[in-house]
């Protein structure tokens, strides 16, 4: 059984528009054949769908709010599940969620981590796949969308309740999953309480056998030459993997550069012209992944790789950082795909 589980999905910016258009090839184009390639395919759908004109509710930081479009759009990338306990699926209320629900049902998506109430929320989810059978339990941290007694939302984390479930999903299952959404925002490494509440449902019988089979595929992948690039490394406690922490690219190379800058172009909706400055503010949301996100570089390396462009490939790029200047500028009208084979 091979099971894939994605991230946060939330269309937002240029995503936004391009999935209102119905533009899903532009954006999960390349990652279709991996969604589609496993048995269950499951993302977080990090916000309500919104039919009506509801009022959001008061909560700290943003109420974010999708269309169904949204939801045909992972349909269509290949996946099978929407985990919904997260901090924004209740931004706009139980009328979103409730439009949530019925637009995932509509879509022949499962859902699990919401309910009509507390007891509700917390139920597992079960799936038959090649003669076995899945648990998969879903919770979020307490934030502004948790379920009670009496209203509707989310499965709030809670040790506890979640050992009574995993206890109850290994009695009536082969494989059990815990999918939990938190952690501390922009912090790259997990808290002792996370790593501790972790290890804990791994004790109550989630299955390790597949966190250490992920682990262990990470840490062959570190000692590659080509992890170089800034995948990441590895922290280990008693020489076991417990966390990845994204490094720098120590030697990059200028042309991987070059046509990483023409395929950030490309997704944002062929740009040409930027900052430096721009490149390197994470805040910024955008369709594309910056080249300085992608390797870990920082602004003194890319000013050197810039220049460096700048003069050997004059016809394709123009980098300016002198008398205050922080522009650069993509100087052909080829494709992405194109710049590559030029370079390579």
């Amino acid at each position: 059984m091979r099971i894939l589980v994605a991230g946060d999905f939330y269309p937002s910016e240029r995503v936004k528009t391009l999935i209102e258009k119905k533009e899903y090839e532009t954006i999960l184009g390349e990652v279709t054949s991996i969604v589609k390639s496993v048995d269950y395919a499951i993302v977080n759908y990090e916000s309500p769908v919104v039919l009506g004109k509801y009022k959001p509710i008061l909560k700290c930081g943003p109420n974010l709010a999708s269309t169904e479009n949204g939801v045909e759009a992972i349909k269509w990338a290949g996946f099978d599940m929407a985990t919904l306990a997260n901090n924004h699926t209740y931004d706009f209320g139980a009328e979103g969620l409730n439009d949530t629900l019925q637009t995932c049902k509509k879509y022949g998506i499962d859902i699990v981590g919401v309910g009509p109430n507390l007891q509700g929320a917390q139920k597992v989810f079960y799936k038959e796949i090649q003669g076995q059978r899945l648990a998969i339990i879903n919770c979020c941290e307490h934030e502004f969308s948790i379920a009670t007694a009496t209203t509707p939302g989310c499965n709030p984390l809670n040790p506890v309740q979640q050992y009574y479930a995993i206890t109850e999903a290994k009695r009536n299952a082969d494989h059990v999953i815990v999918i939990v959404h938190g952690g501390h925002e922009f912090y790259q490494l997990p808290s002792p309480r996370m790593k501790e509440t972790y290890r804990f449902f791994v004790d109550c019988g989630a299955d390790e056998k597949w966190v250490n089979d992920v682990w262990s595929s990470l840490t062959r992948i570190m000692s590659l030459p080509f992890s170089q690039v800034g995948l990441g490394q590895m922290i280990k406690e008693k020489n076991k993997a417990v966390a990845l922490y994204r490094t720098e690219w120590k030697s990059p190379d200028d042309r991987v550069i070059l046509y990483s800058l023409y395929k950030f172009s490309e997704i944002c909706e062929n740009y040409k012209q930027f900052t430096l400055t721009r490149l390197l503010d994470t805040s910024v949301e955008s369709a594309g992944i910056s080249p300085t996100q992608i390797f870990g570089l920082n602004r003194e390396t890319m000013e050197k790789i810039l220049n460096g462009l700048t003069f050997n490939y004059p016809d394709l790029i123009e980098a300016r950082f002198t008398l205050g200047l922080d522009n650069i500028t993509l100087k052909s009208d080829k494709t992405a795909n194109e710049i590559l084979n030029e370079l390579f």
